[in-house]
This record gives structure tokens, sequence and C-alpha cells, in this order.
């Protein structure tokens, strides 16, 4: 993806207002470091200045390289602040960055077959429009690999292993659009939810139909010195956790809380000690993981409804469990 630098950017440029055309905004990213066009897209470093290009084949190849067991396609990110027009032309390129992603990725699997086998999932686009939501879902769940050199090597005809529902979300909005993609995708292959990480979003997710989730959020909470615990998020740098010789979270099956003390943890951030960060992730992160696997469990012993309010109302209050 091009990554959320792009929707920073216009959230930047025209905070408060909206866009009033199509090459307003581009305009704001070609300014902001990023220039977009129908290869890939060009990046400008904050460093030294210096232009990097990056297309569907490079992403791919890097992709291959590192080993990763999932992979996504190329794609353009769009702010939830650009025209409607700019919308379609962004989905329609990110469609053909898709095509070549799949392309390129199926010949590279040809030529390594000793390789173990990396899965490349596409990524739907259209921002908080329902037809280009559906459109996506409808052309990457129908799209194979094709041509001359793919047919020559036995590697035409094959389609994305899984689909990973992207874009700028509203989080209001995000079951909604969830679903819509949801109900146009095959029920055999995974959806996987892109930049989500908050309690009440894996409910709404989930119930929306998405299988897996990934986020920063975990770790970018950790690095402003915050933990989740089952009654919500807390600030380590708090001057009460100084005398606190208890876990963050009594019971927490983590590192962090198995072999450090809140006091101790709270020293480290108010000392501004690099692995105060690293063990506030790594709590953050198993408070996540076993969220989710928690979730998993309700659903299996049909308790899911009474988890959901008992989780909700606990980590936010009683404001939040019914939404």
């Amino acid at each position: 993806s091009l990554g959320s630098n792009y929707k920073k950017v216009l959230s930047q440029e025209f905070a408060g207002r909206k866009p009033t055309a199509e090459d307003e905004a581009r305009e704001a990213v070609r300014r902001n470091r990023a220039s977009v066009d129908e290869d890939g897209v060009v990046f400008r470093s904050h460093i030294d200045g210096s232009k990097h290009r990056f297309n569907a084949e490079v992403s791919l190849g890097i992709q291959h390289q590192l080993g990763a067991d999932i992979m996504f396609a190329f794609d353009e990110l769009t702010s939830l602040l650009h025209p409607y027009d700019y919308q379609v032309e962004s989905l329609a390129r990110t469609h053909r960055w898709a095509q070549r992603s799949l392309d390129h990725h199926w010949k590279l699997t040809a030529q390594n077959p000793d390789r173990p086998y990396q899965q490349l999932y596409g990524v739907l686009q259209g921002a908080q429009y329902e037809d280009l939501r559906r459109e996506a879902a409808q052309t990457l769940s129908t799209m194979k690999s094709a041509g001359t050199e793919l047919e020559e090597l036995g590697a035409a005809g094959e389609e994305f292993d899984g689909f990973g529902l992207g874009g700028a979300l509203e989080k209001e909005n995000l079951g909604k659009i969830v679903s819509w993609l949801t109900s146009e995708l095959p029920d055999n292959k995974p959806r996987h939810l892109l930049g989500i990480s908050e309690p009440d979003d894996f409910f709404k997710a989930i119930e929306a139909g998405a299988d897996t989730f990934d986020c920063v959020n975990p770790s970018r909470v950790a690095r402003n010195s915050a933990i989740y615990t089952p009654d919500g998020r807390v600030n380590l740098t708090n001057a009460r956790f100084k005398r606190d010789f208890t876990p963050l979270v009594e019971g927490c099956g983590c590192y962090t809380c198995r072999n450090y003390t809140t006091a101790y943890v709270h020293h480290l951030y108010k000392s501004h000690e690099i692995l105060a960060a690293t063990l506030g992730t790594i709590h953050n992160e198993w408070f996540t993981v076993h969220l989710v696997d928690s979730i998993r469990e309700s659903i299996r012993e049909r308790r899911y409804t009474e988890f959901k309010e008992e989780v909700l109302s606990r980590f936010y209050g009683s404001t939040r469990s019914s939404s």
C-alpha cells in the first residue's frame, strides 16, 4: 500500500474542510513527498531528499525476498477527503496494480518452486462509497493471473488467496463497510481487516464477517506510555504506579507481567528508557491476541453476546457495551 502517509497528507492539508477539486487533492500529495502515476509511486526521502520508486513488481519482489507468509497487493490508499471522481480513478488504478501484483507473484512463485508457498491477498479500496466497495470486492474476487509467460510457466488462472479489507474507514461506519465487502466475497477465503485493534472495533468487524486483523496501535499506545487492561487504557506515567509492585494486570500471562512489576515499568517510562516501550508493546500485543482468542472461544461456546457485553462494559463503561 502507499500507506497511511497518503491519508495523513490530506488530513493535514484539508483540516476542517473538504477539497474543492480533485486536482487540489493531487497537488497536496505532490507537495508532500508522494507522487502517484500509472506505474506506481515516487517517495522523496525525508532524510536526504532522494527519490524512491515503488510499484507492484518492486513491492512483490521485496515481500517475496522477505519470506512473508502473507503478502498484500500494491494499492493506493486514498483519504475520505478525496472527491468521488478521484476515488473512481484511484480504484481503477489499484485494480490494474492488483493484476500486476497477482501476475508477478505467480511468476516468482513458479520460478522458485523449492520455496515455501507465500499467500497473496488483494486489497479492497473504495473509501466510504458502497458502489466502489462492492465493485472492488467483485473485481478482486474474480481476478486471475494471466499472460503468455505465466501460461508457459503453468501459473496462469490463479486467484488471490485472501483479501485485505483496506482503505480509509470512519469508526462509526466500520461494521457497515465491512459488511458490504464480505457480502460480495467468497466464503472459503480469509477476510483480513487492515488497521484496527480497539476492542469495540473487533466486535463490530467480527459481526460483519472479518476473520483476522492487524494494526500498529498496540505498539503506538505503548510508545505513548499506555497499556491495555480489562478496565480500559491506563497511562503508566501516573504517580500512583510509583510503588505498585504488582504486575501490570493480575493474572496476565505476557512476558512483561510475568517478569516485571508495574513500578519498574513506570520507572522505565519516567526515565525515557527504550525498554519501556518494548515491555509495554509485549503486554499490549498479548492483551490484543488474548482478547481475540477469547472472542473465538465465546463463539464456539455460544456465549458471544454475553461475553461482548462483559468486555465492553468493563473496558469502556456501560455506554459502549450495547453498541
